[in-house]
């Protein structure tokens, strides 16, 4: 946090680092989830991230049917943003790493009453 706030000082980063520990808890996480479920992000995999999010920013003014050379040129221009570019590589890291989640995870389902899932949501609340 030091390094990254450098121009900030000492004092900015005292104050705000118990803040940003869940963050830096959560990151640590996401670091070791990826190492064990071998998620290897590419930059193909951060353009095509970029390309969904292009298609659904241009549907919401009504443009659905851009050619495929456009919506590869805007999220071209949306990587040479630093900040837009980590944006969508932790998003296609948390895509990513939620897929390959869902192939490892074999999931159980059960039926439950609504009395017996009021006090399985109980029990998490507290």
């Amino acid at each position: 946090m030091k390094l990254r706030n450098a121009d900030k000082g000492e004092e900015y980063v005292e104050k705000n680092f118990k803040d940003s520990l869940p963050e830096l808890l959560w990151h640590l996480a996401k670091e070791q989830i990826c190492d064990q479920l071998e998620v290897k992000v590419q930059h193909e995999d951060v353009l095509e991230t970029a390309k969904a999010y292009t298609r659904i920013q241009f549907a919401q003014y009504g443009m659905i049917n851009l050619p495929e050379e456009s919506v590869t040129n805007y999220a071209a221009e949306m990587l040479k943003n630093e900040q837009q570019a980590q944006g969508l590589v932790e998003r296609t890291v948390e895509n990513m790493m939620a897929a390959k989640a869902k192939e490892a995870v074999t999931l159980k389902v059960k039926e439950v009453t609504m009395d017996e899932f009021r006090k399985l949501t109980e029990k998490k609340e507290k």
